[in-house]
């Protein structure tokens, strides 16, 4: 009796522990996502980016800062990145977030509007203004989202192939965006 007591023990808490190491990457909060993406696309952005990102402190994690919301009272000040969007609630979010299908969501709408919209696209296009293989224009663009790696030969043709040439650098642009490895810091 005393034997199988143990052994439900050691199960359940070998159940415990081995879901508790499951591993979730730490994304990158609504203000690193804010400056990667400004960064990229250009002051044009901010404006989208007050819509379709900042508000959104439950899925993308970034609490306000309640020093913000009284200085955006005085006359002068015009803070606007670290404003309570959501009121003082969003002095409880946290400071980072986990991978969620509603940050996914959220994501998706952010980087269409980026990618449709003509200035933002052009501005993050600028990169590509002095390289002249497509494939490394590709590359760089690429680049600009991972700084740290490169595409191999073989996923840049596949790139080339399965992309609407069409529409080639909105699509590019929208699935990096869209690609979660960059959001994490």
């Amino acid at each position: 009796m005393i034997k199988i007591i143990i052994m439900i023990f050691i199960f359940s808490s070998s159940a415990i522990s081995a879901n508790s190491l499951m591993f979730q990457p730490r994304m990158g909060n609504k203000y690193y996502v804010n400056s990667v993406l400004e960064n990229i696309y250009g002051p044009e952005s901010k404006i989208i980016l007050q819509k379709a990102l900042l508000p959104y402190s439950d899925f993308f994690g970034g609490p306000c800062d309640p020093y913000e919301v009284v200085l955006s009272k005085k006359k002068g000040s015009s803070g606007t990145l670290y404003k309570c969007f959501n009121g003082m609630p969003d002095l409880r979010s946290h400071m980072i977030s986990q991978p969620s299908t509603l940050r996914t969501m959220q994501m998706k709408n952010l980087c269409q509007k980026l990618s449709q919209d003509q200035k933002t696209l052009k501005f993050s296009l600028k990169v590509l203004n002095n390289v002249k293989e497509f494939k490394d224009k590709i590359q760089s663009y690429y680049h600009s989202f991972y700084p740290w790696d490169n595409l191999s030969n073989s996923e840049i043709e596949n790139i080339i192939k399965t992309l609407n040439k069409k529409y080639f650098w909105k699509t590019y642009s929208e699935l990096l965006c869209q690609s979660e490895r960059w959001q994490i810091p």
